[in-house]
């Protein structure tokens, strides 16, 4: 019986230090604020290309959460004059690879893929731009007729 008695305390005392820790834990900052952000993303902006009637420009940057992460290089087409901004939502590719643009005309945008990689996320059009994407092959190819031409 003696020892019975003795489980029950202990365990008891188990549940108590969990209960004493968990509410502990639900107090520190950040942990209880599902909007307040733990780990800072680094964003870069690599490059801006404005499209020939300059009404947009696309803007590649990249986003760094970290040792845990990959850098993600991501391609927004915003109104020319406007910038970035964390909530952004002009954002049209994203992707781990290498990549470049160029404007064909005022409605289309090219996005020339240097090297296969995973398109996380990418549109076909947006705004009334259309965005076509070349692989590494047709973007090799697309710059050996541009040196053809000149």
């Amino acid at each position: 019986m003696k020892n019975k008695g003795c489980f029950i305390f202990l365990s008891l005392i188990s549940v108590l230090i969990c209960v004493v820790a968990v509410r502990w834990l639900i107090a520190i900052p950040g942990l209880n604020n599902a909007k307040e952000k733990t780990f800072p993303v680094k964003t870069e902006i690599i490059w801006e290309k404005v499209s020939p009637d300059s009404k947009y420009k696309a803007v590649m940057f990249s986003k760094d959460a970290g040792a845990t992460t990959g850098v993600r290089y991501h391609l927004s087409i915003i109104p020319n004059g406007e910038n970035i901004t964390e909530k952004d939502n002009a954002n049209v590719f994203e992707n781990y690879g290498i990549y470049d643009i160029e404007w064909e005309d005022e409605t289309t945008l090219l996005v020339k893929k240097y090297e296969e990689g995973t398109d996380y996320y990418r549109v076909e059009e947006y705004n009334g731009i259309k965005i076509k994407y070349l692989s590494p092959a047709e973007t090799r190819e697309h710059e050996r007729n541009k040196v053809k031409k000149s």
